[in-house]
């Protein structure tokens, strides 16, 4: 197993990332966190995102492989725990409601 650098850019690395992830776990995803020079690979599993956020000097293939074989056994109900967890997401919406106005 090759244990280097998947990409010279952060969008190298994930894709590459996604392909290794794909692999083991075919519905994981990663998603490229510009803002803090990172990845994020995760499942959704009972309406739940579990993921992990990988800096993208710590991608390596290992490093994938390792992570979509924690996300799988988190899938199977195995409570391993996780690598820099992703948190839970934030939903931002716009309210259509006027400053100052109560319904």
């Amino acid at each position: 197993m090759l244990d280097h650098q998947l990409g010279k850019t952060l969008e190298e690395a994930a894709e590459r990332a996604a392909l290794i992830l794909s692999s083991i776990i075919p519905d994981a995803h990663c998603v490229v966190q510009e803002w803090d020079n990172r990845i994020d690979c995760f499942i959704v599993s009972d309406g739940k995102v579990i993921g992990e956020m990988i800096l993208l000097a710590e991608i390596t293939e290992r490093r994938i492989r390792e992570t979509a074989d924690r996300l799988r056994q988190r899938r199977e109900g195995i409570a391993v725990p996780l690598i820099n967890s992703m948190g839970n997401p934030v939903r931002i919406v716009r309210s259509t409601r006027e400053r100052g106005q109560s319904k």
